[in-house]
């Protein structure tokens, strides 16, 4: 009743014309005629912010918050002011922002929340608010004490009493970090535990390994594993473990689930978990995960997801009935969207209010020529003469759109002195991929690029920076959607699309999201330009909701035919990879137990698919699998590869007398070898690759299994190419960009992939027919991690960069056997010295920590 109460006073409010007018004196310098005394303006908007804090809305909550913001960043200096606004916040549940305003704009702590000794006596009615608030709030890790906003506080309670959820928040709502908290906490409490967190890329599973090392530095937690390889659980590297985390994509928990018949879990999160409607990986990421429920019925699962209209779907997607939702829109970070549209002479720049649906006018820029209609130009202009100071994001629509705006950018920017980071990662730069890397140019001016085919040290190298402020801008593509958490100040947007086409509610929210970062800042910008031109999601309409949807239900439902097709074929290339991904998942199925469970699940969970169409691919399934000529057992641990291509690829080598095998990269006959199984897999799988392309492949597969390092990879290349003719700078960096891009999606997935099948193939052949092939079965490892010596191995499995991993072995460690990585860390900290003097500090600092 409460709350329902204060949601209607709300809207009343918001539906008088006198609040609309206080708002958009919060944004425009009061007019003395107007507004003639800012104090009783800052006290009539605090008091409307009081109630809609109260209220359950949470567009409600939203506004209240925006008004705060607003205030705590124009610097008002009322106490009285500031007092109210800290009570606010504590109304909201944001603990976190309190400390904000007193560690970054000087504020007291009025309400007696962190200091000992209490400034002043508060009326009972407020005192006991308060400390109903921090009772709920508070929380506990070993000695340390944070608070929680409401959001993290109801969902660490949740989690405490033994509740799986489906969790539908903002991007800066912190929910990551209130799950890490859990686990923790699991680990201190129990002697046993194991959680598994999936991730959708291999670069959050490097940060967030990242960040579980730190904070098990912090609270002292020892004896706990972190694993990030397939091989490292069921390898024959694994070892017993009583307390671990699994930091895992999707990909590599279907390799562990085919080579093993179970493995138990407590705690199973999946992070992203939208992603299910992603074609085939989504089909991949339902399968894989649905498998481990199945194997851990009574596991605590978690699913995250932004936006979502219907996170109780995700449940059911999985099998898990068990699963209850949390659900919130409001974001512990104001966002401004400020609109840029250019009218005859000027600029005009307005605030759109989602909350009002109201455009608030601010400014009109006269410009004396029309600015450019190039998208890289629109977006430079508004950075060099609009935005706030602050780290700034400019959204690209792809590589050279990003390259074109950093180029820009940088010619346009007056001085700008470097510092001593920017600077290594310039001498880096040089001495690792190339003189002549256009990076180079840029960051010399504080501004980088950031997208797939830039190398991943690079990459992470350019996220600290930016983190730290030692660059302004950075020009990103919508890779960055799929990796790292990397928040910012300011989000620049001109047309926005993806590579499948127009950007849609839940990625531009995504990208939106960035702006403003919880403990940093206040809240976020994004400036959208021309939006009335967009095509896609428009961010100054009302707020739409994404229904999560699976990837496996749409290709059923609006693809049949294509999957009757792909069924029918004898030859399995160049199809869709949702269709692909379907009918693969079908086949293992029936294989397993049948379909007619999986098929009923189907059914009941979503009511727009056909039976009959159900029926007749099973069928067509079932006439499959009763042809296949390979051991059922064998196609099981290769669950991401149509059975019918692992079939071709068993008949191939069962009438070959002496196979081609897998080696060591460091043997003499691993070359020709490797380039002997691309040629049989080409045949067996029908990929298009043509003989130049799978001598490519071989080489620079043999380089980075090896230990090159990416700079000698990229001369190496480079060379070769300079034969061919001369080299401008345009062309060099175009090299070295796309042999990044054949090392992340050729060598470390496709070939991995490929080569993890035929290696299990012909082990079991070699195994049941006496072949005695000494082979080394961890090839795919090596391709994808890019090392194969046991020290770099060591390295790498504990979270240290390939590139960082090759160095230190060759400078510090030089035997090439060590496996124990205690040891490891005291020889390298007893190289502390020289490490210091030869190697840049960003790749070391944390070596040291």
């Amino acid at each position: 009743m409460k709350g329902k109460f204060y949601e209607e006073l709300s809207n009343r409010i918001i539906s008088k014309e006198d609040f609309i007018t206080d708002y958009e004196a919060l944004y425009n310098n009061p007019n003395e005629s107007e507004v003639s005394d800012e104090l009783y303006l800052l006290k009539r908007v605090l008091e409307s912010a009081a109630i809609f804090a109260c209220s359950p809305d949470d567009e409600h909550r939203n506004l209240a918050l925006d008004i705060l913001s607003r205030i705590i960043e124009s610097g008002i200096k009322y106490e009285g002011v500031q007092a109210a606004i800290e009570l606010i916040l504590i109304r909201l549940g944001l603990f976190p922002t309190i400390s904000l305003s007193i560690d970054q704009y000087g504020y007291k702590d009025f309400l007696n929340i962190w200091n000992k000794e209490k400034i002043q006596a508060l009326p009972p009615v407020i005192a006991s608010e308060i400390a109903i608030k921090e009772t709920k709030n508070k929380y506990s890790l070993m000695q340390h004490e944070e608070y929680l906003t409401d959001f993290q506080a109801e969902v660490l309670n949740r989690l405490s009493k033994k509740e799986s959820l489906s969790i539908s928040a903002p991007t800066s709502a912190g929910k990551s970090f209130i799950l890490k908290r859990y686990i923790l906490q699991q680990f201190i409490k129990k002697d046993k535990f194991t959680a598994v967190y999936i991730v959708p890329t291999r670069a959050l599973i490097s940060q967030i390994h990242s960040e579980f090392k730190e904070d098990l530095k912090k609270y002292r937690i020892v004896d706990v594993d972190i694993f990030t390889s397939s091989y490292e659980l069921v390898g024959d590297i694994a070892h017993p473990y009583k307390k671990s985390i699994m930091i895992l994509t999707p990909e590599r928990l279907q390799t562990i689930e085919g080579k093993t018949d179970n493995f138990e879990v407590n705690l199973l999160i999946v992070d992203e978990a939208q992603k299910i409607e992603n074609t085939d990986r989504g089909i991949i990421l339902e399968e894989s995960v649905s498998q481990l429920i199945e194997w851990n019925p009574n596991a605590q699962v978690v699913f995250l997801a932004p936006f979502a209209e219907n996170p109780e779907k995700i449940g059911g997607v999985f099998n898990s009935e068990r699963v209850k939702t949390i659900k919130t829109d409001f974001s512990p970070v104001n966002q401004n969207l400020f609109l840029i549209d250019e009218k005859r002479n000027a600029i005009e720049l307005s605030l759109f209010s989602p909350e009002l649906n109201e455009r608030i006018h601010l400014q009109s820029i006269p410009i004396s020529r029309k600015i450019s209609e190039n998208s890289y130009e629109r977006k430079v202009w508004v950075a060099m003469n609009i935005i706030e100071p602050g780290p700034t994001m400019i959204y690209c629509n792809g590589p050279d759109s990003a390259r074109k705006t950093a180029n820009s950018l940088s010619s346009m920017r007056g001085k700008w002195e470097i510092n001593d980071d920017v600077e290594e990662l310039i001498g880096f730069l040089r001495e690792n991929i190339h003189k002549d890397y256009y990076l180079i140019d840029y960051l010399k001016k504080g501004v980088a690029y950031h997208y797939g085919n830039v190398p991943s040290i690079v990459r992470a190298s350019v996220e600290t920076l930016f983190s730290n402020k030692s660059i302004d801008f950075i020009c990103c593509t919508s890779t960055l959607l799929e990796g790292v958490n990397f928040p910012t100040k300011n989000v620049i947007l001109h047309k926005p699309r993806t590579g499948e086409g127009a950007l849609d509610f839940l990625s531009y929210s995504n990208i939106a999201g960035r702006a403003g970062r919880l403990m940093k800042d206040f809240s976020g910008n994004i400036y959208a330009i021309d939006v009335d031109k967009w095509s896609g999601y428009k961010p100054d309409q009302k707020k739409e909701k994404h229904e999560i949807r699976s990837s496996m239900e749409e290709v059923i439902k609006s693809k049949k035919d294509k999957i009757i097709e792909h069924l029918r074929q004898t030859s399995m290339s160049g199809g869709e990879k949702d269709v692909e991904a379907a009918v693969t998942r079908f086949i293992i199925k029936e294989i397993r137990k049948g379909n007619k469970e999986f098929v009923g699940q189907l059914l009941e969970r979503n009511n727009e698919l056909n039976e009959s169409d159900l029926n007749q691919i099973t069928r067509m399934v079932e006439e499959i699998v009763e042809q296949l000529n390979i051991p059922s057992e064998l196609i099981l641990t290769n669950l991401s590869m149509d059975p019918r291509l692992q079939d071709a690829l068993y008949q191939h080598l069962l009438q070959m007398k002496n196979p081609p095998y897998p080696s060591h990269p460091s043997s003499k006959d691993f070359s020709r070898q490797l380039k002997l199984i691309l040629q049989l897999i080409k045949k067996s799988f029908k990929r298009t690759w043509s003989d130049k392309q799978v001598n490519f492949f071989t080489d620079l597969a043999t380089s980075w299994a090896n230990e090159s390092t990416l700079g000698e990879i990229i001369i190496k290349r480079l060379n070769y190419k300079a034969t061919k003719g001369s080299l401008s700078k345009e062309k060099i960096n175009k090299t070295i960009e796309e042999l990044i891009k054949t090392i992340n999606s050729t060598i470390r997935f496709e070939i991995r992939r490929d080569l993890g099948v035929y290696v299990n193939i012909l082990s079991y052949i070699n195994e049941q027919n006496g072949l005695n092939i000494q082979m080394d079965e961890k090839l795919g490892y090596y391709l994808e991690l890019g090392v194969s010596r046991p020290t770099t191995l060591a390295l790498v499995n504990n979270g240290i960069p390939r590139t960082l991993a090759i160095m230190l072995r060759r400078k510090v460690l030089k035997e090439d056997d060590m496996k124990d990585i205690n040891i490891i860390k005291k020889r390298i900290e007893s190289q502390r010295e020289t490490l210091e003097k030869e190697l840049p500090s960003f790749m070391i600092e944390k070596l040291f920590e």
